[in-house]
C-alpha cells in the first residue's frame, strides 16, 4: 500500500536559495552527488558542480531545477529547467600523472583523496565559492556567467 504523500509535488514550491546538493539528471550526464548553482539573477544561469569528480558537470540559462513528485521530490532525482549550455564527459575535473582515465570501481565513490577531493563551499553575498584540493593544493573555485549580446559565457575564477 502506498501512502497518502506519495505523489507530492510541493519540493519544487519551495524557495531554494543560491544553491541545492542533490542527484541530478543532465542530459547524458547523470550527476549521484552535485551542487546546482544559481549564477548571475535568479534566472540567468545555472552550474552543476559534481562533487566526487571535482568537475562541471553541466550548465544552462533561463530556470534551475524541477524536482521529482515522488516521496516529496526526494526520490527520482532532479532535471534541469532551461535551455544546455554544456554537458561534460562523466570524469575526473582534474588529471592525475597527466591522465584523466577515471580510477573508481564505483560510480558513487569520490576520487581518492590524494588525486581531488571535495572540501565545501563558502557563500560570499549571492556567489558560492567551492573548495576542493587537488593533488593536495587548496583550490577556490568561483563559477559566474558573463553575457553580451546573444553569446553567453560561464566563467571560473580559480584561486
Amino acid at each position: 500500500m502506498k501512502d497518502p504523500d506519495w505523489i507530492d509535488g510541493r519540493m519544487n514550491d519551495i524557495d531554494h536559495g543560491k544553491f541545492v546538493h542533490f542527484s541530478y539528471s543532465i542530459p547524458k550526464r547523470p550527476v549521484p552527488k552535485g551542487i546546482a548553482i544559481k549564477v548571475g539573477g535568479d534566472e540567468e544561469g545555472t552550474v552543476c558542480f559534481d562533487t566526487l569528480l571535482c568537475s562541471y558537470a553541466g550548465a544552462w540559462t533561463g530556470g534551475f531545477v524541477e524536482f521529482s513528485s515522488r516521496r516529496f521530490g526526494l526520490t527520482g532525482g532532479t532535471k534541469i529547467i532551461g535551455d544546455l549550455l554544456f554537458h561534460s564527459g562523466t570524469r575526473p575535473g582534474w588529471a592525475k600523472d597527466e591522465r584523466f582515465d577515471d580510477p573508481r570501481e564505483r560510480r558513487t565513490m569520490p576520487l581518492p583523496a590524494d588525486w581531488a577531493r571535495y572540501e565545501g563551499m563558502y557563500r560570499n553575498g549571492d556567489r558560492s565559492i567551492l573548495k576542493y584540493t587537488v593533488s593536495g593544493t587548496p583550490v577556490f573555485d568561483l563559477p559566474g556567467i558573463e553575457s553580451k549580446g546573444k553569446i553567453t559565457a560561464i566563467t571560473r575564477t580559480l584561486e
